[in-house]
């Protein structure tokens, strides 16, 4: 009997997984635009949570994220919805003309990484602890639409 199921497609783990957050390099009105999108977001993540986590807390790392332009990643950390093991909610945005959006959403971790795919956006990894040890999820796309969260298979 055949079997209906493909396994997923190998995806390469960046070697440069980006733990640290230097910030995004952001002049004060990018700044104050991002973080009205982030604030969005962190109502809809904290919903149930007693203590809201303060904007300056908010983790980031500016990224280039082809034609999308630069972008930021925010690791919303500090959030009671953090998990035990450091992984916190993570986020990738883009610039559009009146602020930000959010390109890939949805990621619990604590690094991320960009493959360099030759897409016209690239691959972004993030990587998350498990009770089983460490795990990479993938947002892959060529456009914001196409993005889509995945599990990512890696050796």
């Amino acid at each position: 009997m055949a079997q209906g199921s493909r396994s997923p497609k190998s995806f390469p783990v960046p070697e440069d997984m980006q733990e640290d957050w230097p910030g995004a390099g952001l002049n004060e009105a990018e700044t104050k635009l991002l973080q009205k999108a982030v604030r969005a977001d962190l109502l809809k993540v904290e919903a149930d949570c007693e203590t809201k986590l303060r904007l300056d807390r908010v983790e980031m790392a500016g990224v280039s994220l082809g034609k999308l332009g630069r972008g930021v990643v925010v690791r919303m950390s500090g959030s009671c919805v953090c998990g035990a093991t450091g992984n916190c909610p993570m986020h990738a945005y883009a610039r559009k003309k009146a602020g930000y959006r959010v390109v890939a959403d949805g990621a619990m971790g604590w690094a991320f990484g960009v493959v360099d795919s030759q897409a016209d956006v690239p691959d972004l990894v993030f990587a998350s602890n498990g009770a089983e040890g460490k795990s990479v999820s993938a947002c892959t796309g060529t456009s914001v639409e196409d993005m889509s969260y995945r599990p990512a298979k890696h050796s």
